[in-house]
């Protein structure tokens, strides 16, 4: 067991080739149920999907031991094996895996929290599913092996019982509390004074309530997490910040917002960031901008480089069309009512997109239209290009139109 104790200290420490190779010296040794996990986990790290999924296989597989030399059934390698299911965007295939765990250990937090999911990706894609169970199991993220991060000091909400004071907890990136801020007025039928959790640089998108940094400063009698609202409210206004912020005017011409990548820490940064090279064609359609703070120059990228949120919502509010990977600035597009088109990861999709390919709408924005990804970032850039042409190929028919019209007028005066 050296080589695979070995291994596993350079796995936990990311030297995920290092620890590869010190499993399959293990391999030789002796092969059991966990080496063969830590196997797989390590090539779904480094991208090799199918000696992953071989791994897991082999993980669960009833004639491979555990290493103890016992034998039965491994709900962790189940649940690996769903992942990778999910990651493929096959929902149905993942949540057999999950159910397969989770009948051997009913309480298998990942295996929960893995099934929400796919769940909620079936329920995005107009699937009908148990809505309630759905987001009942998502509470599971607070669970999981690596748990979502959330300030645990005030006592949770019960989503029932009215009150005087209640706040938002921070949890999650900047796009999930944009996303969700949709839910906060709602609280107000239940407390009087609503908090909200929050770093300083979005004060300014959540202004309409009082706002701290640590939920301390408050003075709430209970807490609610912000993606725990959605199992509370529903039917909510998608675009709640329109009106909210001023417009930032612009040169003429057809103006085009960009974003090219998200935080380097996202778990799936790898395959949702795209080189910004891919956008360079763009420029002959229109103005090229890119809002993020700090983004890299980019030759014919205008780099906006917003100070605040407020400065990136006018910035937002000025241009005719956001072009975004799946990123905060999706969501604030969205929140805003502007036109944008989110470009799919090329794998993991996030549950909110839903896995319908056949439609690029979803059931949180009307304003945002997804991009589906066939798994090739050209295809992708292909596809927004053609939408690009009809979008300005119908422009170009309404200022016909608009001329025709103008000139009748004219020969009626006559």
């Amino acid at each position: 067991m050296q080589n695979f104790n070995r291994a596993t200290k350079y796995l936990q420490n990311g030297n995920v080739e290092k620890a590869l190779q010190f499993y399959k010296r293990q391999l030789k040794e002796h092969e059991f149920k966990e080496l063969y996990l830590n196997m797989g986990n390590c090539y779904r790290l480094l991208g090799k999907d199918k000696d992953s999924y071989n791994s897991y296989l082999k993980s669960s597989d009833h004639s491979t031991p555990f290493a103890d030399g016992t034998f039965g059934v491994y709900p962790h390698a189940l649940s690996n094996l769903g992942l990778l299911e999910y990651t493929w965007g096959n929902d149905d295939a993942a949540i057999i895996q999950y159910t397969a765990a989770l009948d051997k250990d009913p309480i298998h937090l990942d295996s929960i929290w893995n099934y929400s999911n796919a769940y909620l990706r079936k329920l995005c894609s107009l699937e009908e599913v148990d809505v309630e169970a759905a987001w009942k199991m998502y509470e599971y993220r607070f669970n999981r092996t690596t748990p979502t991060h959330v300030d645990r000091d005030i006592q949770r909400w019960d989503g029932v019982s009215k009150g005087k004071s209640i706040i938002v907890v921070a949890e999650q990136g900047f796009g999930d509390k944009i996303m969700f801020g949709r839910y906060i007025h709602c609280l107000r039928e239940y407390f009087s004074e609503v908090w909200v959790q929050c770093p300083i640089e979005m004060k300014d998108i959540f202004s309409d309530y009082k706002t701290c940094q640590v939920s301390l400063d408050s003075n709430a009698e209970v807490a609610v997490p912000y993606c725990s609202l959605a199992s509370v409210f529903k039917n909510v206004r998608s675009d709640w910040l329109a009106g909210k912020f001023g417009t930032k005017k612009f040169t003429s011409g057809f103006n085009i917002g960009i974003e090219w990548a998200g935080s380097a820490t996202h778990s799936n940064n790898k395959y949702r960031s795209v080189l910004p090279t891919y956008f360079l064609d763009l420029a002959k359609y229109g103005n090229l901008y890119s809002i993020r703070p700090g983004a890299p120059a980019v030759r014919g990228v205008k780099a906006l480089n917003s100070s605040s949120w407020a400065e990136s919502a006018e910035i937002v509010n000025g241009l005719d069309l956001i072009i975004s990977v799946d990123t905060s600035l999706v969501h604030l597009a969205g929140s805003l009512g502007k036109e944008c088109w989110m470009l799919q990861p090329l794998k993991e999709t996030d549950f909110r997109w839903g896995n319908n390919t056949m439609v690029e709408d979803n059931i949180w924005y009307p304003s945002v239209k997804v991009i589906r990804n066939p798994g090739s970032w050209p295809r992708v850039f292909e596809r927004v290009c053609e939408k690009l042409d009809i979008m300005q190929l119908r422009e170009y028919k309404n200022k016909m139109q608009g001329m025709i019209g103008d000139m009748n007028a004219f020969s009626i005066q006559r």
